[in-house]
């Protein structure tokens, strides 16, 4: 019996080992996107368990699944940023910088769970 419980343990362990290995230095993945030259990039970043579809400056960006991320190129300026979820009521707006070289990253998230805003934080990652 003391034998399965020490295999079984060495088991999980090297299991554990592996995937706290696998994990390191892994990303979002948009943190390896570089803008094109003379450009900037947002990023709309879904940490909720709903979808949501992002426009900016009235054009469609696209539909971000849960726990996803889309990253598009724009020139650099203010854009006007509109957020709606997809099967309900949340929504959000604000305008956005866009800096050359630089990964605008929005960070959406439900905030407070009777609001019918998301909450979203901005994050500019220099790529430069």
């Amino acid at each position: 019996m003391k034998r399965k419980l020490v295999g079984c343990f060495s088991f999980w362990m090297v299991i554990g080992v592996c995937m706290f290995m696998g994990c390191e230095g892994a990303s979002d993945g948009y943190e390896d996107h570089v803008p094109a030259e003379g450009m900037g990039s947002l990023v709309a970043y879904n940490r909720t368990a709903t979808e949501f579809s992002v426009y900016v400056a009235g054009y469609y960006m696209g539909n971000v699944t849960s726990w996803e991320y889309e990253v598009q190129d724009y020139d650099p300026g203010t854009y006007t940023v509109v957020i709606l979820q997809e099967d309900g009521n949340k929504n959000y707006t604000a305008d956005m910088e866009i800096l050359e070289g630089v990964l605008t990253v929005l960070e959406v998230s439900y905030g407070n769970g009777s609001s019918k805003y998301f909450s979203v934080e901005t994050e500019y990652v220099d790529k430069k």
